[in-house]
């Protein structure tokens, strides 16, 4: 009865394309105020070098300047399957702040990715985006995204990613399964 909740799925006559489920609420009155979710100490992005071009970097990514803080740089054979970057869109997007935010949160490639031995294929299976704030901001157009995978086993990842505004305040939570075909 406080939320409200929109389905909409992509398919053709080649068959099923994708499917999502959307759920809005407002705030609500509570005595819980509890926040854990603590932004790193990092380096600011002007500190950091830029992701350079490369031939397996994603079309999309282009979209986005990247500062990475910690990853292999968009290499592969990491000891952890982590990244942690600093993102804001090259141009900013003319779309609401939260639409804005479903694409930032899909910036980064998927954790397991630091982990490949070999570049090879992915393709997530779920994604579960949690919006933190009605009102995603940042003073300067920084975010700090993070991505990790404590589980990569048998072609199949599990990831934990959040995304902070410039001023450490947590926006997005989210967890994702990801295919491994490597």
């Amino acid at each position: 009865k406080s939320s409200l909740f929109v389905e909409a799925g992509v398919s053709s006559d080649q068959g099923f394309g994708t499917a999502a489920v959307f759920a809005f609420s407002g705030d609500r009155t509570s005595h819980v105020d509890h926040c854990g979710l603590v932004m790193p100490d990092v380096p600011s992005p002007e500190a950091l070098a830029p992701v350079p071009e490369h031939k397996v970097r994603p079309a999309f990514s282009r979209h986005f300047d990247m500062r990475p803080v910690t990853g292999p740089r968009f290499g592969w054979n990491e000891e952890r399957g982590e990244y942690l970057t600093w993102v804001r869109f090259v141009e900013q997007p003319a779309c609401h702040p939260a639409v804005a935010m479903l694409a930032m949160g899909d910036a980064l490639p998927p954790a397991a990715m630091a982990l490949f031995k070999q570049f090879g294929p992915i393709s997530s299976m779920n994604w579960t985006v949690n919006m933190l704030t009605g009102t995603p901001a940042t003073d300067d157009g920084w975010w700090l995204l993070s991505a990790r995978t404590d589980h990569a086993r048998g072609g199949f990842s599990v990831q934990d990613m959040l995304i902070w505004n410039r001023a450490g305040e947590a926006v997005l939570s989210g967890s994702q399964g990801v295919a491994i075909y490597v």
